[in-house]
């Protein structure tokens, strides 16, 4: 049913984005180029003698300056030395070599993937490809538009060269937070239902019930976050740890321990929901969408993740396939949001901006549990 209703006719939405594309601001990219151009230049002039695209070198230098017991990651296996970025991103905290560095690495990234290329177009068209992860969500490529960082100044300014065009808007729509959204709705979780039922937000419930109070620092938040729905699809303290300490939380293993039980304390329905769901998805051999899509289960398969991630992918596609055959037309789809072009010779394009946020919110119904589109109007796909 899902092939022939929703996969086969969207084909016709996916061809239209990759004709479609994004207008590009010249003057802006061309703009943004130069400047890159000269600060790669600059940060290079301060690393004479290092291939800072050499990781092997990079991490000698930095053991040369000193700083090779702040290389050291935790892994799952042990202790390694390493310059990635959360180990840098550590570092950075002691030192500006370790800024550099990442910015480097940060400049260079765009420079040759984005920037330059962008420069050389009016239009910027990519492949999307419909099925492009087992779980049956998009991925794009050539290039690879959901790579483009998008909490990050730099990448917001490369974001900001891709226009809707002379005479056109885009209508930029998200779904808010559709992951732990679906995951209340499978589990039937009292308390996660009811965070959702009143308008709340996820990730400051989950820091809340860890922390017990209602305000809380930046760091705390981060750890709700970071937690709170990698300890219901079942991560383990050690990897949970691991993950916070290449995010530059460093919590010993029996904080992240007590955290991990607080949350599934809290959570407990969902949690033993989740126990159960991935026991029986083994012994069944498969994992069944929101729209009965069946997805095999393979080696080292998260099933309780699989369902999750199976399920947003369904939502999407309808929610697409129901902007599609309404008649816009849809420049790209990247994670959970889609991008709508709109001739701004229509009056009234708060109308047309309810219209695509109501069949985001309605294309498809979890009972007990609403679904949130944040939509918004700009000539950029960045935010403004």
């Amino acid at each position: 049913m899902f092939l022939n209703e929703i996969e086969m006719p969207l084909i016709s939405c996916t061809i239209g984005m990759e004709l479609t594309g994004f207008s590009i601001d010249t003057d802006k990219i061309e703009n943004l180029r130069q400047r890159l151009d000269r600060r790669k230049n600059e940060l290079e002039q301060k690393f004479i003698g290092v291939n800072l695209n050499s990781p092997k070198q990079v991490r000698q230098h930095l053991i040369d300056k000193g700083y090779g017991g702040d290389l050291v990651t935790y892994l799952v296996s042990g202790q390694a030395q390493s310059t990635n970025k959360h180990v840098l991103k550590t570092l950075a905290m002691k030192t500006d070599v370790a800024k550099d560095i990442l910015e480097y690495r940060e400049v260079s990234k765009l420079l040759s993937t984005y920037v330059k290329p962008m420069s050389m177009q009016e239009k910027w068209t990519g492949n999307f490809n419909q099925c492009g992860t087992i779980t049956g969500r998009y991925s794009s490529s050539k290039p690879n538009l959901q790579n483009i960082p998008n909490r990050t100044l730099l990448g917001q300014e490369v974001r900001k060269c891709l226009i809707a065009g002379t005479g056109n808007k885009f209508i930029i729509s998200d779904l808010s937070q559709i992951e732990p959204r679906l995951y209340a709705f499978f589990s039937q979780d009292k308390k996660l239902k009811e965070i959702f039922q009143k308008g709340l937000d996820f990730h400051s419930a989950v820091t809340e019930s860890i922390f017990k109070r209602t305000s809380f620092s930046k760091e705390e938040r981060f750890v709700g976050k970071t937690v709170g729905l990698a300890t219901l699809y079942g991560a383990r303290p050690k990897r949970l740890k691991e993950t916070l300490f290449n995010y530059g939380v460093d919590l010993s293993l029996l904080k992240v321990s007590q955290i991990r039980n607080q949350i599934i304390f809290t959570y407990r329905e969902a949690a033993n929901w989740a126990k159960h769901y991935e026991e029986d998805s083994r012994i069944r051999g498969y994992v069944e969408t929101l729209l009965k899509r069946r997805i095999p289960v393979v080696a080292g398969m998260n099933c309780v993740n699989t369902l999750i991630q199976g399920s947003c992918a369904d939502v999407i596609k309808v929610c697409m396939l129901n902007v599609h055959t309404g008649g816009y037309t849809i420049v790209a789809q990247i994670h959970d949001e889609i991008v709508v072009r709109i001739p701004i010779v229509y009056d009234n394009l708060d109308i047309w901006s309810e219209d695509i946020k109501d069949i985001m919110e309605n294309s498809v119904r979890l009972e007990g549990v609403p679904i949130i589109a944040d939509t918004r109007i700009s000539g950029v796909w960045g935010k403004d």
